[in-house]
């Protein structure tokens, strides 16, 4: 959450991260195995850079089912291939960030019955292949320039070792020669700032009651704000001239910002975000008691009011597409379209 000018750094900086509140965090162990830093963002966080040789020792990480390492992080369920661990930094931006979340690590013992890594059609689940993370990488870059918030890639370290359910450290040419990994794939481990790591399909009503009250507000408070949070974020992404069309609950957090960003692609269909908003927003809803059309229609106001230059065409093809789904803001849109243009919309 970046600092806002009547609230000082210290207050900022007292906020505990909900792993810190909830009990829904685990821990699993982890062992540190051979790896090769590919890439570190110095252009986001330029007074870290002299840290980045250490990293590849340090996060070089992966799950180890045998328990003998002693590398405690946090885990959720749902987060299969991810873990993560409290460290406070602050970008060039100021903009402050509570977690450090390692994806492409493995999977948690508690998430799956087979092996670390499994074979899959197109990928290995457990593992991040390097193109993924790249993509993720490069068009987190371009939200963050656009003042989309959003986890803040940090690093990308090559894995050249993996451990095996029995805790055997394995190279990952070995498992080429297996076949338990294709030829062309590239693990990595993938690293991301985020201010909150939980995400709104992993809390149930106490988090966000919880999360609202570490940052002083009431849950409608917190609700308003989330939302006007998300309308400024997706207004953001469409006069870019982007689609993120992956805007769903496992993809925003706590706070307000979009994540897991492989899915943008530069071609503006906000109707397509917009659906897929209302939809986290009517979830939101239902687990705080809170009325979703009234908050739906409070979304769709502040999404307008962020994107002044829209221009008719798009206003119409957004509401043609809310008119066939059957979505509740469509009058809305209607009324703000009058308002704008002055005139009957049709």
């Amino acid at each position: 959450m970046q600092v806002e000018k009547e609230e000082s750094i210290r207050d900022i900086l007292r906020v505990r991260p909900m792993s810190k509140l909830t009990g829904k965090f685990s821990e699993e162990k982890a062992g540190r195995v051979e790896g090769v830093l590919l890439h570190f963002n110095d252009e986001l966080f330029p007074k870290l850079a002299k840290v980045k040789d250490e990293l590849a020792k340090e996060l070089s990480l992966f799950v180890d089912w045998s328990g003998n390492s002693k590398v405690d992080l946090l885990a959720l369920p749902q987060h299969g291939r991810s873990l993560s661990f409290n460290r406070l930094i602050v970008d060039k931006n100021g903009e402050v960030y509570r977690y450090l979340d390692l994806k492409g690590v493995g999977m948690k013992k508690s998430d799956s019955i087979h092996e670390p890594i499994q074979n899959a059609i197109s990928e290995v689940w457990g593992l991040m292949d390097y193109e993924d993370a790249k993509k993720d990488w490069e068009m987190s870059g371009v939200l963050i320039k656009n003042g989309v918030k959003t986890a803040a890639p940090f690093a990308i370290i090559q894995l050249n070792q993996i451990i095996t359910a029995n805790g055997e450290r394995v190279s990952v040419e070995e498992l080429k020669k297996q076949g338990r990994i294709p030829e062309e794939y590239q693990p990595v481990v993938y690293v991301r700032a985020f201010s909150e790591f939980m995400r709104v399909h992993d809390a149930e009503k106490q988090d966000f009651e919880k999360f609202a009250k570490e940052h002083r507000m009431s849950v409608e408070e917190y609700v308003k704000w989330w939302i006007k949070e998300e309308a400024r974020n997706l207004s953001r992404i469409h006069s870019a001239g982007m689609t993120h069309n992956g805007v769903h609950i496992g993809n925003v957090t706590l706070d307000g910002r979009i994540v897991d960003n492989n899915s943008v692609y530069p071609e503006r269909k906000g109707y397509k975000d917009i659906g897929m908003v209302v939809e986290v927003i009517s979830y939101i809803c239902e687990k705080t008691g809170m009325d979703a059309v009234e908050n739906c229609k409070f979304f769709i106001n502040e999404y307008f009011k962020n994107r002044d230059t829209i221009e008719k065409e798009e206003f119409r093809e957004i509401y043609k597409k809310m008119r066939i789904e059957g979505l509740p803001i469509r009058e809305e849109i209607a009324a703000l379209f009058e308002r704008k243009f002055g005139e009957i919309f049709y």
